[in-house]
């Protein structure tokens, strides 16, 4: 910023939202903090005491933790969804910034909270302290409930990611699909936020260039949109905490074949969807069969209705007031 901690205020319904910009390359981090304390110090001159304070994970802003706790003297409550906790995953390291910061600032917390509890287990075997609680990610369910079902004679897949490999190895869906669709006829919707060209020759020699469509970045209604004129989805990552895609999914009443990896088993059941080993083609590709031959089994209101209970906007909040004890 060109002005030194220009502050702005905006209110949206009961809630006000204070922000601090700041400038300078140098000293960053001094320049962040008294950003910070002058955001808190303001709503409290406002408001009145401070009460609770919430902090959305714990790089890079967590550094300041120590003296928030000192001078506001008000609980802390932390929220984590990093995948870096997760030792499977390739980048995974022991002495990582992030994961260095949190063992260290977790201890002035009152509570640091997972957005699984595959993620909790993992913050705990890492040495955080005070892991406690669980709120999913949020759907909004005014946009993604079911709609009605495909009427196309093709079965309609979907997948949603960032076509990274390394991470969500979409070379491996790609060739399940290759497979699955051979019987099915099958059509395979992307929606990407990478870039596809890694994956043009694989797609060429797989000879499924006609029955694929990428989408490229869309806004989230029309994901939505998207994601209720599908059939099914499908992911196939290496690691993952708790996808908002897939919670998306199971709000617009789509049954998921997906890699079991991270949370994604503590939402997936034999009624909304089928857990494969992470890497296993032969075993995505059997799924995904087995899932459009037994469509027919998965009762999409049902599906929407039970996921909605667990990640729509007010089952979320409830999660939250239990977390932050209000």
């Amino acid at each position: 910023m060109q002005k030194a901690f220009k502050t702005q205020v905006e209110k949206e319904g009961n809630l006000t939202i204070y922000r601090v910009a700041y400038r300078g390359k140098n000293l960053k981090f001094i320049a962040s903090a008294r950003a910070t304390m002058k955001a808190i110090g303001l709503a409290k001159k406002e408001n009145g005491p401070i009460s609770r304070i919430f902090l959305n994970v714990f790089f890079p802003l967590g550094a300041h933790l120590p003296w928030i706790k000192k001078r506001f003297k008000a609980p802390i409550y932390a929220l984590e969804h990093w995948t870096g906790y997760h030792q499977n995953n390739p980048s995974y390291n022991a002495n990582h910034k992030h994961l260095k910061l949190a063992r260290w600032v977790s201890k002035y917390c009152k509570k640091v909270i997972g957005v699984s509890e595959d993620l909790n287990q993992s913050m705990k075997a890492n040495g955080l302290k005070n892991v406690e609680g669980l709120v999913y990610n949020v759907v909004d369910d005014s946009l993604f409930k079911p709609a009605d079902p495909n009427t196309n004679k093709s079965f309609k897949w979907l997948h949603i990611s960032s076509l990274k490999d390394e991470h969500k190895n979409f070379s491996l869906l790609l060739k399940s699909f290759a497979v699955s669709q051979q019987v099915g006829g099958d059509t395979l919707t992307v929606i990407n936020s990478g870039s596809i060209e890694p994956y043009k020759e694989l797609i060429k020699e797989l000879g499924i260039s006609d029955k694929i469509n990428f989408t490229g970045k869309l806004s989230v209604e029309k994901v939505a949109e998207i994601m209720q004129a599908c059939d099914a989805f499908v992911l196939s990552s290496n690691y993952e905490n708790m996808p908002c895609v897939i919670l998306e999914a199971l709000c617009c009443g789509l049954p998921i074949v997906s890699t079991d990896v991270g949370g994604i088993r503590e939402v997936l059941n034999d009624k909304n969807g089928i857990l494969v080993p992470r890497g296993d083609a032969i075993a995505l590709t059997k799924a995904m069969t087995q899932l459009h031959n037994n469509i027919k089994s998965y009762y999409r209101e049902e599906i929407a209705v039970d996921s909605v209970s667990k990640f729509g906007k007010q089952a979320v909040l409830k999660q939250f007031e239990q977390a932050l004890e209000i």
